[in-house]
């Protein structure tokens, strides 16, 4: 949601201008560091070009860093497997990563 966001307030139109205006307001609510963050990122007092570069920039990184996570997620999933749905206690009843979920995996990769 946050890429696509980023996305949308790029074409920097009226409506996507007053977009980034409302969406960046509800940061407000945060206690104690919601102006400080705003102020961050506006780059400054209104919705600004500094935002706009800001927001190409995140727009640029965040598939990364998601993609990061993913990796990192299935990394951690390789080395502990996964435990059955009966939800039993000890080691028997863990399911590793490969070759089963690489497969489901690779198989729906394809589809």
């Amino acid at each position: 949601m946050l890429t696509a966001f980023l996305g949308y307030v790029l074409v920097w139109g009226q409506i996507r201008f007053w977009a980034a205006v409302v969406i960046t307001n509800l940061v407000r609510v945060i206690p104690y560091v919601g102006v400080t963050l705003i102020f961050w990122i506006w780059a400054g007092f209104s919705v600004n070009n500094g935002t706009l570069g800001l927001f190409f920039m995140l727009h640029f990184l965040v598939p990364f860093i998601i993609l990061m996570l993913i990796l990192i997620h299935l990394v951690f999933l390789h080395e502990s497997g996964r435990t059955s749905s009966l939800l039993c206690l000890g080691d028997y009843d863990k399911v590793k990563f490969f070759p089963f979920y690489a497969a489901k995996d690779s198989l729906n990769l394809l589809l």
